[in-house]
């Protein structure tokens, strides 16, 4: 399951186009004057979600009259809040909303369209299961299986079989506040990239050399860990003077964005204060007693002045990085930052935290004055957005739970 294609495993939906027309699309199903989002508005569209993911057909409460055949799940879009990634067929006789090969673990936003706008018609939900016994796994059969049909009636999905029983091992859980509040802190408004996340892995093990005058060398440190994407700091026991240090990855690029050489005992003519390390909650400030040794980057690879740049949005990605400087001095500390997308809390940028309760709801907007930010009072048990008003795009909503983040990418599962 691992090795099959990264995307599709994290897609909520998965299509294919087809040479014929699939008469079940809303091409064909809705009303002459009815709006379709221009995604699904396709004649060709064939759902294959069934392939890659546990799926059910889930029938859904349709309280309201609408005049269209066909309603959306949608999935969280920055640019416009949602973006349609299913439909469904309106049952006007049992005032229900039937999609079929909706997947297990995916959250989803229910919606109509009308005018080019989404309108909530449902809470946001995602479906969990305790087991998977009665659906049959991906990929594990070539032709559509008969799909398990459940209707959702006061909280709890009902079997539309003879029986009509509660299913145990299934359960829809809507995304709604409750009547607690809580005190939410964030370092983050969009999680780790998951093609960042490999590179890491092949930093760890990366080696710092220093070179002597005579151009002999030793190997100073080797990284015992997977950097984070931020800046950290690493020490090692040395206490010889190198007039040139360099780093390296073994077999791959070094794709570091930030790198400082330091020491306590650096030449005063030589040194500035290091960049500071980021500060993520009250009690993590420390003071500074290193040197950061200035010096003239190596002409070693692609982009090589960006590690020493000061700038997290840009990196090296040649076989090795290093500096020279004008003469001998100890490192004892490394600050290095990998490559990555900077999309931490950032200090002077202005922020929003919006929260789910049938709309976006402001929480409140705030000047990060360290790494991290604390939204006080704010309703708990629901979905919460995080907004830089000031720099970037990446932007996704996120869960929190004892403390901690659980971004919609997968990670809340």
């Amino acid at each position: 399951m691992d090795d099959w294609e990264s995307e599709l495993q994290y897609s909520s939906k998965v299509y294919r186009r087809t040479y014929g027309a699939n008469r079940k699309t809303p091409y064909f199903t809705a009303r002459p004057d009815e709006s379709i989002p221009a995604e699904l508005a396709i004649p060709t569209l064939l759902d294959v979600t069934w392939r890659y993911h546990p799926t059910i057909t889930l029938r859904v409460p349709l309280d309201l009259f609408i005049d269209n055949n066909n309603v959306y799940l949608c999935t969280f879009n920055t640019k416009t809040e949602l973006t349609a990634v299913a439909w469904g067929k309106v049952d006007y006789k049992k005032r229900e909303a039937i999609f079929e090969q909706v997947p297990i673990n995916h959250l989803f936003f229910p919606a109509y369209y009308v005018d080019e706008e989404y309108i909530s018609f449902s809470t946001p939900f995602i479906l969990t299961a305790d087991s998977l016994a009665e659906i049959p796994e991906p990929f594990s059969d070539s032709k559509p299986y008969k799909p398990l049909d459940l209707r959702l009636k006061d909280g709890k999905l009902i079997s539309t079989s003879f029986w009509r029983q509660t299913n145990k091992h299934i359960h829809h859980k809507p995304i709604k506040p409750d009547m607690q509040k809580q005190d939410i802190l964030v370092t983050r408004k969009y999680p780790i990239k998951r093609h960042l996340s490999k590179i890491y892995e092949t930093i760890r093990g990366g080696i710092l050399i220093g070179y002597n005058e005579k151009k002999e060398s030793d190997t100073l440190y080797k990284l015992p860990v997977v950097p984070q994407p931020y800046l950290q700091e690493f020490e090692f026991c040395n206490k010889k003077k190198y007039r040139n240090y360099s780093f390296i990855v073994p077999g791959h690029a070094v794709n570091i964005a930030e790198m400082e050489f330091l020491g306590k005992d650096i030449p005063k003519e030589i040194s500035i204060s290091p960049t500071p390390l980021p500060i993520f909650s009250p009690c993590a400030f420390k003071k500074d007693t290193l040197k950061k040794a200035i010096g003239t980057p190596m002409q070693t690879g692609r982009e090589p002045y960006s590690p020493f740049d000061g700038n997290l949005e840009t990196y090296a990605g040649g076989s090795s990085i290093g500096m020279n400087f004008p003469k001998p001095i100890c490192v004892t500390h490394i600050r290095m930052a990998p490559r990555n997308a900077n999309n931490m809390i950032v200090k002077g940028n202005r922020y929003e935290l919006m929260y789910y309760d049938c709309s976006w709801k402001s929480a409140g907007k705030q000047v990060a004055k360290d790494n991290y930010l604390i939204f006080q009072d704010v309703p708990s048990n629901t979905l919460y957005w995080l907004k830089n008003l000031d720099h970037g795009k990446e932007e996704l909503p996120f869960f929190y739970s004892e403390g901690v983040q659980y971004f919609i990418d997968k990670s809340f599962l």
